[in-house]
């Protein structure tokens, strides 16, 4: 019996297919290992900024459902609740560029971001943690800091919730600038703070 040989044509179309299998492949195991290196992204940012004209060490607190357990420069993440930034004042005025080039900075910002929808109520605030004349000379400030805060929903697109100044007048004080409860629908509803500082748990225990 004659064996059937196959013609150019044949193999060339099989080294096509063979070629774009492999294309396919490829493509695939990209899109798998891409998916495992992705952050989930943020829904809501909550920020807390202010100049540096002066050296203050402002702290962005968050606490999220089902509460206790705050958010904030010594525990920067729970749950969904994340600190992204912190800010010390004058230690970050400087930011060195992707070139190597240094520009000195005229605000310090503190980002928080909540990266799904967690249903609960959410307490949100800001503590004057130090305030440093020259020399380093930690003391009260003069006239007070104002710092700027937002509530920014990000998805399915970007409105601003919440936007408000604070004055901080003394080192330690809290202020709770804003509450909202979010429903499983990611619902916002915006309610009243708390009374009592969020921090009042954390510095009565004598932590730093």
């Amino acid at each position: 019996m004659r064996q059937r040989t196959a013609h150019g044509w044949e193999i060339t179309l099989i080294e096509l297919l063979l070629c774009f299998l492999l294309v396919i492949i490829a493509l695939v195991s990209t899109h798998k290992a891409d998916d495992a290196g992705i952050k989930p992204k943020a829904e809501y940012v909550i920020t807390a900024e202010w100049a540096l004209s002066s050296d203050a060490d402002v702290d962005l607190w968050g606490v999220p459902p089902p509460g206790g357990h705050p958010v904030f420069y010594k525990s920067r993440e729970n749950g969904l609740l994340v600190l992204d930034q912190d800010c010390l004042g004058f230690p970050n005025t400087m930011v060195t560029l992707d070139d190597g080039s240094q520009v000195k900075m005229s605000t310090c910002k503190e980002t928080m971001t909540l990266r799904g929808i967690v249903p609960g109520h959410y307490d949100f605030a800001v503590n004057l943690f130090a305030y440093r004349e020259g020399g380093g000379i930690s003391t009260d400030p003069p006239a007070g800091i104002k710092v700027h805060v937002e509530i920014i929903q990000m998805n399915p697109r970007v409105r601003v919730l919440y936007v408000g100044d604070v004055s901080l007048d003394h080192q330690r004080q809290t202020i709770n600038f804003a509450s909202f409860e979010l429903g499983r629908d990611a619902s916002f509803k915006r309610v009243d703070p708390p009374l009592a500082p969020v921090t009042d748990l954390f510095y009565r225990g004598g932590a730093e």
